[in-house]
């Protein structure tokens, strides 16, 4: 299995949750590097993404400044979670705001992990 395809099925597994429509890897500059999107999500995806690379921008180096762990944004009952995964690149993730937080908080951390692996090998 090469890299991106490891990468991609990591991302895959947080898109198995119910709740959870869209994972995104993006580099610093907003360009997606890795989109998943659930097929019943297209419709919130197109406003959504749009805003999400725009917003990277000024997320990743307040991530960094202030050390956070992840930023959350609430919008219209969805959470918007951008979680750094090195320097340069950050997993975002939209899910309803029903979903357990504590549990795709942690599933994100995993797959965080898991690209890292990847990405400096």
């Amino acid at each position: 299995m090469s890299k991106l395809q490891s990468m991609v099925s990591y991302m895959e597994k947080i898109l198995s949750e119910e709740g959870v429509y869209l994972a995104i890897l993006y580099r610093i500059d907003g360009t997606p590097a890795i989109a998943k999107i659930k097929s019943e999500a297209r419709d919130l995806a197109k406003g959504v993404i749009s805003w999400m690379e725009r917003e990277i921008k000024y997320v990743l180096p307040l991530i960094s400044r202030e050390r956070l762990e992840s930023v959350i944004h609430e919008m219209g009952g969805y959470h918007v979670i951008f979680h750094p995964v090195t320097d340069l690149m950050v997993l975002a993730v939209v899910a309803e705001e029903e979903v357990h937080r504590q549990k795709l908080m942690i599933d994100i951390a995993s797959t965080k992990e898991s690209i890292r692996e990847y990405l400096v090998r």
